[in-house]
């Protein structure tokens, strides 16, 4: 019997947890808000609003969803940027290519390191507030040719972050990187892609992956 109940309990236990997560369903409009500079949301209609992990504080945030939004919080996974202020706890990492028209470079996501860092950028997600994580640049297997990565480094390397943001109750979007999409979108909880019309090649495929699922598919067309 007391078996029983603590199994019992266990399981309720288990159920409030993933039921905290928040969802993003299709039909939710969203903006990018990352600078912040005009941005008022007295004034925002979006339902869903992207903001910096870093430059934007838990006071920030907390008003955002103050005003009924769900937030969502940015950061670059497979990168370094040499503005963030955990920049040094990236110097031993191997860096590759600089990423075309930015000023940062792929680093490798096949290093425990990179791992670690990352799980501390979504504690910092976490302890502000924000409902779900946008983790971009994730795809160095494909873009980086210096590295040496294989696909496989990329597609586990996206499953570890997936799992670390379940453990904090936070939901993940997949950005870009439709080509793992097949391998990995059953651990992800919504999508953001990029002017997929004009760079991409399996557009079609977010509607099986994600939209049939329930789950929401952020676009960008620049």
């Amino acid at each position: 019997m007391k078996f029983s109940l603590v199994a019992t309990v266990a399981s309720l236990l288990y159920v409030s947890s993933v039921q905290a997560r928040t969802k993003f369903t299709p039909g939710l409009t969203w903006n990018y808000a990352l600078s912040e500079s005009n941005f008022d949301v007295n004034k925002e209609p979006a339902k869903v609003v992207v903001v910096d992990v870093h430059s934007s504080s838990a006071k920030r945030i907390l008003e955002l969803k103050n005003h009924g939004k769900k937030v969502i919080c940015y950061f670059s996974g497979g990168s370094y940027e040499d503005f963030r202020p955990d920049k040094n706890k990236f110097k031993n990492l191997r860096k590759g290519s600089q990423l075309d028209g930015w000023d940062e470079y792929y680093v490798d996501v096949s290093s425990s390191s990179i791992l670690s860092i990352m799980k501390e950028r979504i504690a910092v997600a976490h302890q502000k507030g924000c409902d779900g994580i946008e983790v971009d640049n994730m795809d160095a297997c494909q873009n980086d040719h210096r590295l040496h990565l294989s696909e496989s480094d990329c597609i586990n390397f996206g499953k570890r972050l997936s799992e670390i943001a379940h453990d904090y109750d936070l939901a993940i979007g997949l950005k870009n990187s439709a080509y793992i999409m097949r391998r990995i979108a059953n651990v992800y909880d919504f999508a953001i892609n990029e002017s997929c019309y004009t760079h991409g090649k399996n557009c079609h495929e977010y509607k099986r992956y994600f939209l049939d699922k329930g789950k929401a598919v952020f676009s960008i067309n620049y």
